[in-house]
């Protein structure tokens, strides 16, 4: 059985950087959209990365979508430096909230779909609220949904806004 961990990719040492240098490898944090992956090509990860200051911000940048693009179980990717304390809390709370919040139960990464209990709860949710089983919410079916979700009306003239 192969079991998907999430993945959040953490450069580190961002503080031997050249300051004249962007202080970000990867643009924090960086999620790549679903049309930007192609199919995966290798189970291994490529050899290590020699350190930043030996090539280019374009070709770490490039570096890191092709790992992305190679492992999708990579969720995102920060940078922090433990000499400076740049990051830290950001690399923390993303490594909570994967755990906490995660997307695989929901979202297949490697087909870039919703899990069909997913599609199943949503469709169920919908019909549920969906009063006059016309396919839409209305206005009022919308407030009723929102209500039920967060335990807060809306004003009819916000929804249409």
């Amino acid at each position: 059985m192969h079991v998907k961990v999430p993945v959040i990719l953490a450069g580190n040492k961002i503080d031997l950087l050249n300051p004249s240098s962007s202080t970000s490898l990867f643009s924090s944090p960086l999620h790549l959209p679903p049309s930007d992956l192609p199919a995966r090509q290798s189970p291994q990860f490529p050899p290590t990365m020699p350190p930043p200051s030996h090539q280019s911000q374009h070709s770490h940048r490039s570096r890191i979508l092709s790992l992305m693009t190679l492992h999708r179980s990579i969720q995102a990717t920060l940078t922090c430096s433990a000499a400076t304390l740049t990051g830290i809390h950001e690399v923390f709370f993303m490594a909570q909230n994967v755990v906490l919040f995660p997307i695989v139960p929901l979202y297949d990464l490697e087909t870039c779909r919703l899990q069909n209990a997913c599609v199943r709860a949503l469709t169920r949710i919908f019909r549920i609220y969906d009063r006059d089983h016309d396919g839409l919410l209305s206005d009022l079916e919308f407030n009723k949904f929102h209500v039920g979700c967060f335990g807060v009306s809306f004003l009819l003239h916000t929804i249409s806004a």
